[in-house]
């Protein structure tokens, strides 16, 4: 009873000092809090769309204290400051209220916590204290205030919506993430003879019904947000969820009604949804099985951003998605076309979105899912055309249309020899595509230069058909579950002979929209269609070849004998059945390393890891022909990168006589290249880097490993300096050091005579992959004073100070040298500048890509 009559009194206040107007109370909520944790208790989250890209409506939140209970108050403000955006706590104590005030004192550069109320009352004062405080409460300076602090004005000057999702939702996912698992944990136990995906469709359906009253989309007949039946009606109600609900619906209902009746689901967007629902709402069964791994939503808005789709004409424009997923490419399309477009009008915009995007996706949940994200997007359900069929199935029919853009986090399965399904259904989006439309696609990393079967010739057809605008290389991680590397590839259906020649941006995406990314350049596509494998290789890995070519240089297979490679050997069932492998030593047992576990550059892993083998003839692959190379000194080479690695290769030089599993190569060089030079370069940042960009893929090859160049006429002191160092390192296996894995890196850089510049983005590459070098906690490798692409390595205050010594000069006769030198530092200063450009903003001019400035970027590491 007191509950309600303080919550009659503090709303009728506000009310006296403008809250009592329809159009304020949908923006200023009010919510009557009980525990002394804020992640428990009845709080409005203030983070609300209540129109596209008006973000940040307030609330009012009023919290009951125990006299005893004031040692939590300033912990309570802070939460309320920093991490929500509720202006205004109020307590009461007894029968005083205290009214405290949570924006920041001085704006946004000092944000300071209010040690002092606003003001103390007596119960029944409260409206004539806030009259007094009109001008420091009321709505109208609360929205003032709000451009102010730093969530609004972050916003506001931010041109990517999705950029700002991750800090600024932060508060509100934590909080609707504890929610969820509430939910998912209680409705876990319901009728478990249930199929999972009838469970998850209709929570899912309960949670769209859940969130259309709590944003007042629908009021159906008798609708309640806090009853199950009501909320089962309201979830019939909403559209694009037909057929009648099974009778684990009725209990699902009422777990979804109790468990979030203190919940605000008004702050759920789209890209939130999509977090929430990896995260928490679906079975982790459902998300391997469907390989469900949601494109991050600054992501998808950088690939839609990235297309110039303002060339497309308004009547051409539909984006569509075969494998939509839980729609966040979908989202990124639709804002796009709207921010192309920028109607006067947005109802009218309202009217027309249903029709220019539309989705498919293989299982019905996912579909349900797009529909609900645009919804979100939209501010409203709409009759979305999102289809529910094998994507290879889907014709122009099913479509209704040819679409303009075509959009896709491809499926990946494949790998080693079975077939990417990728590669099939990259195939049909390009046949669906219409001429002159863009495309923007993930797709396995290993698809650009992968030896698949019909990857080839997929990249032929794209490179012929695709006017290639941009590929990134996305960072590890981006899909934490998929264990795959992923690249988007973006471009443009046009004729070759107009886009073979037209250079090509190459990015590594960074894992933060905020962070600085790498920018690289392709030339052009001609060179990839003159691979023999139309691979399409970084435009590192070709600086790193131009490097290596510009010396003599030999495969190293030329100084290994033909019998001095192999893979290991494999035991099989039959010879373990028989007991060819055990723990113990027996006279006549080879011993037998079966994994890379805890290898690292240059040591093997300890003798605790050593078996026993009997070398007989129930072995697979038993490779007798080489016992004699199993038997001597030689380097065992892991051939499987560690998950997460970026680094392909370990070796170790093994002197005793160990035998291998497959999991290694076992080779055994020739003069002037030792087993302990072998090592080294095995071991070196520089072919790890060659290895990782020419095949990004978890294997690496044999005949990969025999192709590396080496120089055919290496300095002999440099060769010297490195077996001892390799050498060294590999006896003392507990002695290994930074400096010492630095000094071979550098000892390998001079043996092929890599520039400095190029060592620096070698570096670079490594520090942007972010993975620990094998064997090492914290390094990775040695960092560089030379920075990728920095405009000052170009045209720097050097460079600025020696044209102003030279321009001063003009009056006095000067040399031709000193002429061409003006010369060159005004070329270089025209250069920084076209760099600048380039990584400030999207080289595009008129929806095609600058060629002066793509040109630079390619000119900057010779210049």
């Amino acid at each position: 009873m007191v509950q309600e009559l303080v919550a009659q009194e503090i709303r009728s206040s506000f009310a006296s000092v403008g809250y009592g107007t329809d159009s304020v109370k949908e923006n200023f909520l009010f919510a009557l809090t009980q525990s002394n944790n804020t992640e428990h208790d009845a709080l409005p989250i203030a983070a609300f769309w209540q129109k596209p890209y008006d973000q940040f409506s307030s609330a009012l939140a009023v919290r009951t204290y125990r006299d005893d209970e004031q040692r939590h108050l300033s912990k309570h403000i802070k939460v309320l400051r920093q991490d929500l955006w509720l202006p205004y706590l109020i307590t009461l104590a007894g029968d005083t209220y205290k009214c405290w005030e949570a924006l920041p004192l001085n704006g946004v550069a000092a944000q300071q916590p209010s040690q002092e109320p606003l003001f103390v009352c007596r119960r029944g004062d409260l409206e004539r204290n806030l009259q007094r405080h009109k001008d420091r409460v009321s709505p109208e300076h609360i929205s003032q205030q709000k451009h102010r602090v730093r969530q609004m004005a972050l916003y506001e000057a931010s041109s990517d919506p999705s950029s700002f999702f991750d800090w600024a939702f932060e508060p509100t996912r934590k909080q609707l993430h504890q929610y969820m698992r509430k939910v998912t944990r209680s409705v876990a136990g319901i009728q478990p003879e249930v199929d999972e995906e009838e469970r998850a469709r209709w929570l899912l359906r309960l949670l769209a019904a859940r969130i259309a009253l709590d944003k007042g989309w629908s009021t159906p007949p008798n609708s309640s947000r806090v009853d199950g039946e009501a909320l089962l009606r309201a979830a019939r109600y909403y559209p694009g969820f037909d057929g009648s609900p099974p009778v684990v619906a009725e209990e699902l209902a009422q777990e979804v009604a109790l468990k979030l009746r203190l919940a605000n689901m008004r702050t759920i967007d789209s890209a939130l949804l999509s977090s929430i629902v990896q995260a928490s709402a679906l079975p982790s069964s459902l998300l391997k099985d469907w390989k469900l791994y949601p494109t991050p939503p600054h992501i998808a808005w950088a690939m839609l951003k990235a297309l110039p789709i303002e060339t497309i004409p308004d009547e051409q424009q539909l984006a569509w998605d075969g494998t939509c997923g839980t729609g966040s490419l979908l989202v990124a399309s639709l804002e796009r076309f709207h921010n192309a477009s920028r109607p006067s009008n947005d109802g009218k915009f309202r009217l027309h979105a249903p029709r220019l995007v539309a989705g498919n996706d293989q299982q019905l949940l996912p579909s349900e899912l797009t529909r609900l994200a645009l919804d979100l997007t939209l501010s409203q359900p709409a009759q979305w055309k999102v289809t529910t069929m094998p994507v290879e199935q889907i014709g122009i029919k099913a479509i209704g249309r040819r679409p303009s853009v075509v959009v896709g986090n491809l499926p990946f399965a494949g790998g080693g020899r079975r077939e990417e399904r990728a590669i099939h259904i990259l195939n049909h989006y390009l046949q669906l595509l219409l001429p002159g439309g863009l495309i923007s696609v993930v797709v396995p990393q290993t698809f650009l230069s992968g030896s698949q079967p019909r990857a080839s010739l997929l990249r032929e057809q794209l490179l012929n058909d695709i006017e290639i605008l941009e590929i990134w290389e996305l960072p590890p991680g981006t899909f934490p579950k998929g264990g795959v590397g992923a690249a988007v590839i973006s471009g443009r259906r046009s004729k070759a002979s107009s886009t073979a020649k037209m250079p090509v941006l190459w990015r590594f995406f960074d894992r933060k929209p905020s962070q600085h990314q790498l920018l690289d350049m392709a030339e052009s596509q001609t060179e990839w269609l003159g691979s023999y494998d139309k691979a399409i290789d970084p435009p590192l890995l070709r600086r790193l070849e131009e490097a290596i070519n510009s010396i003599p240089n030999v495969p190293l297979r030329h100084f290994i004998p033909k019998n001095n490679y192999t893979e290991g050997i494999i035991p099989g069932r039959m010879a373990r059945e028989a007991g060819d492998i055990s723990q113990e030593r027996y006279p006549g047992r080879k011993p037998y390393l079966p994994g890379r576990s805890g290898m690292g550059p240059f040591y093997l892993p300890g003798a605790a890891n050593i078996r026993w083998l009997h070398y007989s003839d129930r072995l697979q692959r038993d490779r007798r022909d080489h016992q004699g190379l199993f038997d001597n000194p030689k380097i065992f080479v892991s051939r499987h990168r560690t998950g997460g690695s970026s680094w392909p290769l370990r070796a170790a030089v093994d002197c005793d006589g160990i035998y291998p599993s497959d999991q290694f190569y076992v080779f055994a060089s020739e003069p002037p290249y030792t087993i302990d030079i072998l090592a080294a370069i095995f071991n070196s940042s520089f072919v790890n880097c060659w290895l990782q960009l020419a095949n990004p893929g978890f294997t690496t090859r044999l005949e990969e490993c025999l192709e590396i160049p080496v120089p055919f006429d290496p300095d002999r002191s440099v060769l010297e300096e490195l077996d001892k160092l390799s050498g060294w390192l590999g006896k003392g296996r507990d002695r290994l050091s930074e400096n010492a894995i630095y000094r071979v890196d550098r000892l390998i850089y001079d043996l092929y005579g890599i520039s400095k510049p190029l060592r620096a983005q070698i570096a670079a590459y490594f520090r942007w992959k972010g993975d620990k070098r094998p064997g090492f906690d914290n390094v990775t490798v040695e960092d560089t004073e030379v920075e990728w692409l920095d405009p000052d390595s170009v045209y720097g205050p050097h460079h600025a100070k020696r044209l102003e010594e030279l321009s001063d000069q003009q009056g006095s006769p000067q040399s031709v040298e000193s002429e061409h030198e003006i010369e060159e530092l005004l070329q270089r200063s025209e250069r920084a500048a076209l760099l600048q450009s380039a990584q400030a903003q999207p080289l595009y001019d008129n929806g095609r890509p600058n060629p002066m400035a793509l040109l630079y970027l390619a000119e900057a590491d010779r210049a």
